[in-house]
């Protein structure tokens, strides 16, 4: 085996016979053939074809091909292959074929059963189906390298093959290489051409050749669709007959890079197309030289930046507008670094924060602190994809006064700017807070109001019953025992203290039955300060300033008075060392900006009563208490906590609005604001409040679902000298309007009762009896009568009432006779 394997080409024969003289002859014309037809033929498969049949002339080669290696696929390809029994493989790897154990070796092999055995067992070929008898390889080689192996084989004698025709094909393996090399060159070549002319034509840049006289030497469809001709149409035309109107200017630029050397770039220039249509190209043109290197012309690659010209027009018309946006939004808007560093601040922001320009704030530093509460909230820093809203934060302006911030941000993807950059809008809703604050107070004191009201309600009635039955006892003969005249005394006091604490309960709800007259607030003050002197002590210094034209107002009158007087105590109260309580009336007009700083204020003209004093005023939180029932500063058993709550409910019920200004160490003012009108004084009705009860006569019918109530009002009506007739509800009543035979001067009945209420029961007992008067109770104003009905037959009396304030009333209405 090694002897075959390691034996170059053998030496010539030195035979002389006339056989070997024709085997030399048929070689030397078969090479000569080979060389000719490679020469000649310039398809490679017709040219290996040819030199098939010239070794054939000299050497059986029934079967032949040729293997070209592929060093980027390590594949053989097949150019040319002949087999009286196959058919041409495709490309396959070169594996361990004979073939391409020739060209791993690089020498000719001629291969026997013998040999191919050898290396099958040595591991260099592959027992792949059935070897064949005989076998020859020449590798291609060639000055640039091994490129295949010409190959040819035998199947039928493993003598067919000597060495001399060994050495015969290796003579023509050189001229197959240089085919097979130039061939493929030359297809290189031809590929790239028609790749460039690919290119060339599909760019979607315009292309032009130009010489030195402006002529076109090629052009690229792109050029040539420009100008709506074909390629044929524009090479060898001058730019003076395509675009006359554009080609002085585009000659001097290409006269200037062919003169300088140097390529012009990014040249702006107008562009006619075919259809008339101006167009905007940018230009780079570079030298164009011929093999020798000397420039002949210029190559000019233009794009079309119409398009793109516009793009940037409209987005600098488009910044424009937003930077006008930005400048004009009333909200403040900044783009600021996750480090709190501002880049940029619109007037509104700088504004709010109370800076003289834009550049006093630049230099400022937002606290880190808002970007750490966006992380807890949407990952904002970290991620960069969450959009932050409704953050609220504290800010402090120039002047370091704090104000409530609402932000809402998003993160800006911009590379002037670092990616840690986010836009913010930032709204002042320092007022805003404070309204809500205020509003939230106002609901919880409604609430607290509504508990109120509906407690002394039904307090109001127990209540009654307890005080009638006593003043009832209290009635009898001064004869009986004294002791028990003293105890029911005692209840009939602790029922007024009761019924005190439910009128104050009631008028802080406010649900407490009034009485509202057209007054002059002056009056009613100017008679107050007869008495409060008394009333504060002499070391409290009492000081009134009233305006002379101040407008009237409607109000009860009675609770005015009870108002003025609960808060000269409260002012009192906070001076117990001595100090000045001021009493001030005045016309005020209320503008917007006071109106948003009390929610529940329109903004208007108001009549304002203020008191003032200078005492040790209150804090914060005191402030935020003051006007809630059972709230108190005092020491227990010295304040029901009632007196500001009662101020509060009298002067919500009256239309009117409360303020409180106060400052620990300086004293405290409160202003009442209540809506002015336009109309004559009414005189105040004498007080019900006497003594002793009238006497009358006369039916009165009473229509009470509350049966103590009932059987009381019975008790004092009939003591005075009434019929009285009873009914437990509105249906009951009604029936005895219609079934009594005599008149019924007077119905008093409850506004609500089960079934049919006083409302309803008055209008139809007014319908059947016209003369019949009307008078209403009700300890509970949302079930009183309301104000602007008829007075003249219609009147109404708070729970609990009195025996002396019912007959009064009974007998006002009665004396008067009906319309």
């Amino acid at each position: 085996m090694t002897t075959h394997m390691t034996q170059g080409l053998p030496e010539s024969a030195n035979s002389t016979s006339e056989g070997d003289q024709k085997r030399a002859e048929m070689e030397r014309q078969a090479l000569f053939e080979v060389v000719r037809a490679l020469n000649s033929t310039p398809n490679l498969d017709e040219s290996l074809a040819q030199v098939h049949q010239s070794i054939q002339k000299v050497i059986s080669a029934e079967n032949c091909y040729v293997a070209l290696y592929d060093r980027r696929s390590g594949d053989f390809h097949f150019p040319f292959f002949v087999d009286q029994f196959e058919t041409p493989p495709l490309a396959q790897k070169a594996g361990r074929s004979c073939a391409a154990y020739v060209f791993r070796h690089g020498r000719p092999m001629r291969i026997t059963p013998g040999i191919f055995e050898e290396l099958a067992a040595a591991g260099q070929v592959e027992r792949i189906g059935t070897p064949s008898r005989a076998w020859m390889g020449v590798p291609l080689r060639t000055p640039s390298g091994t490129i295949g192996a010409l190959v040819v084989q035998n199947y039928e004698d493993e003598n067919a093959y000597s060495d001399r025709d060994l050495t015969f094909l290796s003579s023509m393996a050189g001229p197959v290489a240089l085919a097979i090399e130039h061939r493929q060159a030359e297809e290189t070549l031809h590929k790239q051409q028609r790749e460039n002319e690919v290119i060339f034509h599909s760019a979607p840049l315009m292309i032009i050749y130009k010489d030195a006289n402006n002529r076109v030497l090629r052009a690229n469809r792109a050029a040539a669709q420009s100008m709506g001709l074909t390629v044929e149409e524009i090479e060898g035309r001058s730019v003076y007959d395509l675009c006359p109107s554009e080609a002085v200017a585009y000659h001097q630029d290409d006269l200037e890079v062919i003169r300088t050397g140097n390529a012009k770039l990014g040249i702006v220039e107008p562009y006619r197309l075919s259809s008339g249509e101006v167009r905007l190209v940018s230009t780079d043109k570079i030298p164009y030289r011929d093999q020798e290197g000397k420039i002949v012309g210029v190559v000019a690659f233009s794009t079309d930046i119409t398009e793109k010209q516009r793009a940037e027009d409209a987005m600098r018309r488009s910044e424009v507008n937003y930077r006008s946006v930005v400048q004009g939004a009333p909200y403040g808007i900044c783009r600021v670094a996750e480090d709190g560093s501002f880049f940029n601040v619109n007037p509104a922001l700088v504004e709010m924060l109370g800076y003289e320009s834009e550049e006093d704030l630049l230099s400022v530093n937002l606290d880190r602190d808002i970007f750490r509460e966006a992380e807890k909230r949407a990952d904002l820093v970290r991620e960069g994809s969450e959009v932050l809203e409704g953050l609220e934060v504290t800010w402090n302006r120039k002047d370091g006064t704090p104000i409530q911030v609402r932000l809402s941000g998003w993160p800006v993807r911009d590379p002037k700017w670092p990616s840690t950059c986010y836009e913010l809008m930032s709204e002042n809703v320092t007022e805003q807070r404070v309204l809500e604050k205020q509003l939230r107070q106002v609901q919880k004191m409604e609430a607290i109001g509504r508990l109120a009201g509906g407690i002394a309600h039904d307090f109001n009635n127990l209540l009654m019953v307890i005080r009638g039955h006593a003043e009832l006892l209290l009635d009898r003969p001064a004869g009986e025992a004294d002791w028990s005249r003293s105890k029911v005394k005692q209840i009939e006091r602790a029922a007024d203290r009761a019924a005190g604490l439910t009128r104050q309960l009631l008028a802080f709800s406010r649900m407490q039955v009034l009485q509202p007259k057209i007054l002059d607030l002056n009056e009613v003050v100017a008679d107050m300060g007869k008495m409060l002197p008394r009333l504060i002590g002499e070391n409290i210094e009492l000081a009134m300033e009233l305006s002379p034209d101040l407008k009237r107002v409607k109000a009860d009158p009675g609770q005015l008075e009870q108002v003025i007087m609960n808060l000269v105590v409260n002012a009192r109260d906070a001076m117990p060392q001595g100090g000045r309580v001021s009493i001030e009336t005045g016309n005020v007009d209320l503008d917007e900006a006071f109106a948003r700083r009390h929610p529940a204020l329109a903004a208007g003209r108001y009549v304002m009563l203020a008191v003032s004093d200078t005492g040790t005023g209150m804090d914060s939180e005191t402030q935020a208490h003051v006007f809630e029932p059972f709230f108190t500063t005092k020491e227990v058993g010295k304040g029901t906590g009632l007196g500001l709550a009662t101020v509060y409910g009298v002067v919500k019920q009256s239309g009117g609005y409360v303020t409180l200004d106060s400052e620990l160490g300086r004293g405290t003012t409160f202003r009442i604001y209540l809506p002015p009108v336009e109309a004559s004084l009414q005189p105040s009705v004498a007080s019900v409040n006497q003594d002793t009860a009238t006497t009358g006569s006369g039916t009165v019918l009473i229509a009470e679902d509350e049966k103590g109530v009932r059987e009381l009002a019975r008790e004092f009506l009939s003591l005075s000298g009434y019929t009285v007739l009873e009914a437990r509800d509105g249906v009951e009543a009604m029936a005895i309007a219609k079934n009594h035979g005599g008149p019924i001067d007077l119905l008093i009945t409850d506004v609500i009762m089960p079934r049919m209420g006083g409302r309803e029961l008055a209008a139809r007992v007014s319908t059947l009896r016209p003369n019949t008067k009307i008078l209403f109770m009700s300890g509970y104003a949302e079930y009183a009568p309301n104000q602007n009905e008829t007075e003249e037959h219609t009147q109404w009396l708070t729970k609990p009432f009195t025996r002396v304030a019912l007959t009064r009333m009974a007998g006002e209405l009665l004396k008067s006779t009906p319309s």
